[in-house]
């Protein structure tokens, strides 16, 4: 993993994945990496000399719905110099290959899953099921969350004594 400091200096592509994670005054502190002048020098906090930003620099931004918990706004300083790109809402067999993916990423080759394929693809329905209700207190679940539904669900099933009523028929 590169920094965006090499990323900078170097000319490569810098992923801010989940950027709206952070705090509106973090992102803005971001500004100088947007500028379309790659002539100038810039300071950075922490670093006696300028740098100058390399003609190859891209910075790739993604963030996931202002309704999802915890997330911010950009803020106005610099969302006039990003160019947002919407990707589409997935579709139920979208879904159903997350989660067979998320349920298979977990386990070492040849280790018996907490849950078939089959199962798996019933998970993504259910995610699509709660988002179809339009209920303001079921947000909808990101990436991540898919990812924690299969880890609970694995250790649910290799250590079942550590959660509440998981013995009981």
């Amino acid at each position: 993993r590169l920094s965006l400091l090499n990323c900078l200096i170097d000319g490569y592509l810098f992923i801010a994945d989940e950027m709206n994670v952070s705090l509106p005054n973090v992102m803005g502190s971001l500004s100088p990496c947007f500028e379309s002048d790659n002539k100038l020098n810039i300071y950075i906090p922490g670093l006696e000399d300028p740098i100058k930003i390399n003609k190859g620099f891209w910075f790739m931004a993604c963030q996931n719905e202002l309704e999802t918990k915890g997330r911010n706004k950009v803020p106005e300083s610099i969302l006039h110099k990003l160019k947002e790109i919407y990707y589409p809402e997935p579709n139920i067999s979208d879904i159903e290959e997350i989660c067979m993916e998320k349920n298979t990423d977990l386990y070492i080759q040849d280790q018996p899953k907490a849950i078939d394929d089959d199962k798996a693809r019933l998970v993504g329905k259910f995610i699509i099921e709660l988002k179809n209700l339009n209920c303001p207190e079921i947000k909808n679940c990101s990436y991540r969350d898919v990812g924690k539904i299969f880890l609970r669900m694995k250790e649910q099933s290799e250590e079942p004594g550590n959660y509440k009523n998981m013995n009981q028929s």
